[in-house]
C-alpha cells in the first residue's frame, strides 16, 4: 500500500487546503461532502469524502488524481506530486469529518480535539 511521503503537519495541509479549495472544491464541494457547484444540479454527482471515500486510501487518492478516475479527469499537469500529497494530507483530515483542522505549537495536526463528539443533549423534561 502507497503511503504519504508528507508529515500531516500545518504547512502541508494548510497548502493542500488551499490547493483542494482551487482543484477540487467545485465538484466535492468545500467541506468534502460532494455538493460542490458543479454537483450542485445532481447531473454530476462527486462523492464525498466523509462517507463514499471515508475509507479510500492515500494510493488510491493519488492514483486518482494523477490518472483520474470516472468523470474526473488527470490532475496530473496541474498538480505537482508534492501538491497532490498536499491535497492527499488535507482530504485525510476531511474523511474525518475535519473542516477546519487544528494544530498544536509544533505545528502537528490535533486529532483529538477536531474528531471530538460534541457532548449528547440531555432529553427535554416533560
Amino acid at each position: 500500500e502507497i503511503k504519504s511521503p508528507l508529515m500531516a503537519n500545518k504547512t502541508n495541509i494548510e497548502k493542500g487546503a488551499a490547493l483542494y479549495q482551487q482543484m477540487c472544491a467545485h465538484c466535492h464541494g468545500k467541506e468534502g461532502k460532494g455538493d460542490g457547484k458543479i454537483s450542485a444540479d445532481g447531473k454530476i454527482v462527486a462523492p464525498d469524502y466523509p462517507g463514499k471515500l471515508k475509507d479510500l486510501s492515500e494510493g488510491k487518492m493519488y492514483h486518482s488524481i494523477t490518472y483520474g478516475k470516472g468523470l474526473m479527469g488527470s490532475h496530473a499537469s496541474q498538480l505537482s506530486k508534492l501538491e497532490r500529497w498536499q491535497v492527499i494530507e488535507f482530504v485525510k483530515c476531511l474523511q474525518k469529518g475535519i473542516t477546519a483542522p487544528e494544530f498544536d505549537k509544533e505545528g502537528k495536526l490535533v486529532i483529538a480535539a477536531a474528531t471530538a463528539e460534541a457532548p449528547a443533549a440531555e432529553p427535554a423534561k416533560p
